[in-house]
């Protein structure tokens, strides 16, 4: 038997025996004296932090709090941060104009933000901050925001596109010009300048499917029609495109036409440039106030630009095929497959037979026919301008077969019914000014096959619904109105004289004013002797007793438009209508005293003109009343110029104004 192996006893002190090329190792009861550190970061925990003196919001965070929360990683923050630097903006006056510049530098970055809640925060944030900015003072920051703008309408996300336009349509209503400049590059490769309206403009073509149609456009190619079946947009979402497309058009074209009267439809009326250019100044003064002519007030050009615009007419080949093809007219072909495509596809629903009509679908149709109307009547007011000028009479425009296409689709749809809502009214007035640009632009002039739908549109639109016509849309007629009255067809005497009995059922100023300016210039238009256009219904003898009573009825309009305008009950808020009152009675003074000054009128027997407007121009100076006696006119009250013209009147009619 084996024996067994006694333990060892145990021992104070154990000795390790050291291993080869190891150091020395610490005793067992040897003290770590090493210590290690960290940051921590509270920004919403310094209670030390005085912030008694501090613009704080309501959960306490200052500006520097909401600026390093910006950079979050939870959109939650990132959210609350932008609505706190809001609830500063707003709470303590004063705030912006010293944080100015980190209130805008810190929220440009969350333009392109990926979440939804954060960009409509920033939307809401910086309208508050473009309203309450000043332009000078916004000026620096435009081209950095511009920037962040257009880099997030070409974001890989479509939601994020299209919440950048809220923003692009806050900077189109601040800073115009520097949005819109040189948008002209996007199509034309002579302009090479990296523009802010080049990359925005670029940027919608991309949202609409045709950036390759616009690249080869702008490298002199044939821009081919493109399918857009690769842009996968709804019809809200096309509309928020469509409509900003709309407003950067607009302020890029500085499109004047609902701010006055549209004298384009007149340039090819004239031989005579003078004459024209006269005919454009009537009823055309900014102000009442009389100033005095110094050599300043004429515009000037250096002797090089006169040279290179002399030369440049020079040059202008006549013997072309067809007109040179302009940046507008560019952009129409450019533009075209697209918005005919949406168009096919709204019109049914917009448009339906039985009269109901979707919302959505009717505003994308609207703002289709606005781009449409926007485009062509440019390309087409620029041609006739060119055409008139050079006397390049036989060259057409090489796009006209795509307005024409556009109208053999819109035809259908146009029944000529005013009954409906107002959008469907609308809708057929821009049908009926784009039927007048492409009559207009053709070679002979020939009255076109939607004419005759039109006039009975104009036909009962005056005689049968005068509450539907506005102003605004009376206006956009115009052009309408003058293509029927100057083109050879069958009823054109009837709009005229319907014309002239509609003005006399007019309750709206604003309505007056245009109309009154419209048919005050067609009755002035036979005493231009370079007048190239029979304007046959202007010498009908059936419509000469509807001539004579129109201007009859002009006093009346006088009195009343110069009473509103020196009415002492007249409030603040309504300031501008008494200013637009007392313009439309200066221009009705200078109609009648254009008009009684010769000895001799086309359309106006002068004898009984003078005879019968005596008694209906006196209550302008003073009024006969039966106990009161002789009651002054709001002639006294009126501004001096405007008095002047109403004595030159009164010199012609046998009046005497009582001082």
């Amino acid at each position: 038997m084996g024996t067994k192996r006694k333990a060892k006893p145990a021992v104070d002190f154990k000795k390790t025996k050291p291993k080869l090329g190891k150091g020395k190792q610490p005793a067992s009861n040897a003290t770590d004296t090493s210590f290690k550190a960290k940051a921590i970061a509270m920004p919403q925990q310094s209670i030390m932090l005085d912030r008694s003196q501090t613009a704080t919001t309501r959960r306490r965070q200052t500006l520097n709090d909401l600026i390093q929360q910006t950079h979050h990683p939870s959109s939650g923050a990132r959210k609350d941060a932008v609505m706190g630097m809001l609830e500063l903006v707003t709470t303590y006056q004063g705030f912006l104009e010293q944080n100015t510049t980190s209130l805008i530098n810190t929220a440009l970055p969350l333009i392109g933000d990926d979440d939804v809640h954060v960009r409509a925060a920033i939307a809401r944030y910086f309208t508050n901050l473009l309203a309450s900015i000043p332009d000078d003072t916004f000026a620096p920051y435009a081209s950095s925001m511009l920037l962040m703008t257009s880099s997030a309408m070409s974001h890989i996300s479509m939601f994020v596109r299209i919440d950048a336009l809220q923003i692009l349509s806050l900077l189109l209503d601040k800073v115009p010009s520097i949005a819109t400049q040189d948008w002209e590059s996007a199509l034309d490769a002579k302009h090479s300048s990296d523009s802010h309206g080049q990359r925005i403009l670029q940027a919608f073509f991309a949202m609409l499917g045709v950036a390759a149609g616009a690249q080869r456009a702008r490298s002199g190619l044939v821009a081919t029609s493109l399918s857009t079946t690769s842009v996968n947009l709804s019809a809200s979402q096309r509309l928020t495109v469509l409509r900003s497309l709309y407003k950067f058009l607009c302020q890029a074209m500085r499109d004047s036409q609902s701010h006055g009267m549209p004298l384009w439809c007149f340039q090819s009326a004239f031989a005579s440039p003078s004459d024209l250019e006269q005919f454009e100044q009537l009823f055309h003064h900014s102000s009442l106030e009389a100033h005095p002519w110094t050599i300043a007030h004429v515009p000037g050009a250096s002797t090089h630009v006169v040279f290179e615009n002399l030369m440049s007419a020079a040059r202008v080949d006549q013997s072309v095929d067809a007109a040179p093809e302009s940046i507008h007219e560019r952009l129409a072909h450019v533009l075209h497959a697209s918005l005919l495509s949406t168009l096919l596809d709204s019109l049914p629903a917009a448009l339906a037979p039985d009269g109901s009509s979707s919302d959505v679908h009717a505003d994308l149709v609207m703002h289709l026919l606005r781009i449409y109307l926007l485009l062509w009547r440019r390309i087409i007011t620029l041609h006739i301008k060119t055409r008139a000028t050079q006397g390049t009479n036989d060259v057409p425009i090489k796009s006209i077969t795509q307005l024409e296409q556009l109208l053999a689709h819109l035809g259908p749809y146009f029944t000529g019914s005013i009954d409906g809502p107002h959008v469907r009214l609308e809708l057929h007035v821009i049908y009926c000014e784009l039927v007048s640009l492409c009559t207009m632009a053709a070679h002979e002039r020939a009255p076109s096959k939607h004419l005759p739908s039109v006039l009975a549109f104009l036909q009962t639109l005056l005689t049968q619904n005068h509450a539907a016509l506005t102003h605004n849309l009376y206006q956009a007629l115009l052009p309408t109105f003058w293509l029927v009255l100057s083109t050879p067809i069958d009823g054109n005497v009837d709009i005229l004289f319907a014309l002239l009995a509609h003005f006399d059922t007019v309750q709206n100023r604003a309505l007056h004013m245009v109309a009154f300016h419209f048919l005050a210039r067609i009755a002035m238009l036979p005493t231009f002797r370079s007048l190239q256009v029979q304007v046959l219904p202007l010498y009908t003898p059936s419509l000469r007793a509807a001539w004579h009573t129109w201007i009859l009825s002009l006093p009346r309009l006088l009195w009343q438009s110069a009473t509103y305008a020196v009415s002492s009950r007249t409030s603040s808020s309504s300031e501008e209508e008494a200013r637009a009152a007392l313009t439309l009675a200066q221009h009705i003074l200078e109609f009648l005293h254009c008009t009684l000054l010769p000895a001799r009128h086309p359309l106006f027997e002068h004898e009984a003109l003078v005879t019968e407007l005596a008694p209906r121009v006196a209550p302008l100076f003073h009024v006969h009343h039966p106990k009161r006696g002789i009651v002054p006119g709001p002639y006294r009250k009126l501004p001096v110029p405007t008095q002047r013209m109403a004595e030159a009147v009164v010199q012609l009619i046998p009046i005497s104004p009582l001082r």
